[in-house]
Parts: C-alpha cells; sequence; structure tokens
C-alpha cells in the first residue's frame, strides 16, 4: 500500500509540473510578441518611450503601442504580428481617446448589459475603436467606431 502512495505522489507531482509547464509557455508567448511588436516599432519609429501595448485580433492581428516620440509628440502605432501588414502610425490627438469611443458608443442605443472592452484595432485598412459588450440577451456584440470621428464603422451582433 505504502508504495501505490508513492507512485501516486510522483504522478501528481509530475502532472503539477507539466501543468505549470504549460501555463509558463502560454502566458510568456504574449510577452515575447509584445516585446517583438515594440522592437518593431522602434526599429522604424524614433520612440523614447512606450506607455502601453494591447493586443487586437480582428482579419489580421496587431499590437497597438501608444509611445511618445523623440520629438515629444504621442502616437499610436499598429504593429502587424505577420508580415505582408503594414504599421501605421497615428498622433493621438487625431483621435478619439477611449473616454470619447464610449460616449460616441452610448449615442448609439445598443441594448448594452455589460462593456466587455474597448481597444484600438484596425478593420478594412482604417484604424477603430472595437466595443465589446453582451446585450441583456447574455450575447456578445462587436461595434466598430472610427477612430479620427467616433462614427459607426460596422457592428457583429448576436454572437
Amino acid at each position: 500500500m505504502k508504495k501505490w502512495g508513492i507512485i501516486v505522489g510522483i504522478v501528481v507531482l509530475i502532472c503539477i509540473w507539466q501543468s505549470w509547464l504549460i501555463y509558463h509557455r502560454a502566458s510568456s508567448y504574449e510577452g515575447t510578441a509584445e516585446q517583438k511588436a515594440v522592437a518593431k516599432a522602434k526599429a522604424h519609429y524614433h520612440i523614447s518611450k512606450v506607455k502601453d501595448v494591447t493586443f487586437y485580433n480582428g482579419n489580421r492581428s496587431y499590437h497597438v503601442l501608444r509611445s511618445v516620440l523623440k520629438s515629444g509628440k504621442e502616437v499610436y502605432i499598429w504593429v502587424p504580428d505577420k508580415k505582408g501588414g503594414k504599421m501605421l502610425e497615428k498622433p493621438v490627438k487625431d483621435g478619439l481617446t477611449k473616454k470619447e469611443a464610449l460616449q460616441s458608443f452610448s449615442k448609439l442605443n445598443y441594448d448594452v448589459s455589460k462593456i466587455v472592452s474597448a481597444k484600438l484595432g484596425i478593420d478594412n485598412s482604417q484604424p477603430v475603436w472595437e466595443i465589446i459588450f453582451i446585450d441583456h440577451n447574455k450575447e456578445y456584440n462587436y461595434v466598430y467606431l472610427y477612430f479620427k470621428n467616433g462614427k459607426e464603422e460596422g457592428h457583429i451582433l448576436h454572437i
């Protein structure tokens, strides 16, 4: 009986160890991809500081950096995850803030129970704010607002 206890203990330890390895590899991937995106942006732009990095997964995947250039100008830089996509840089002042995007969204009169997220992305080669929300039927919905003016670019409803 003592041998079975030792064998079960070893199996449990191996399972815990393997679970930790899987978790560690999965969580470190995003950090690695984020670091690659920052390095790619720094190679193309004169960045003095990266304030924030978010991930957008639409038709193409992008990391969106909120950065300060050496000139002092604050910009968003969209960095594609795969080759073939073009980097895009827009001054922060040329578009809506997250708060302004959410205010524009609230004027559209959607059936909103809870806002899940609001983040920058690109749709049809245009910078957009992606607003994800849950309606009162507990269905997910996506609304895209143009970064420049907050007008609705498109939506995907009732998922």
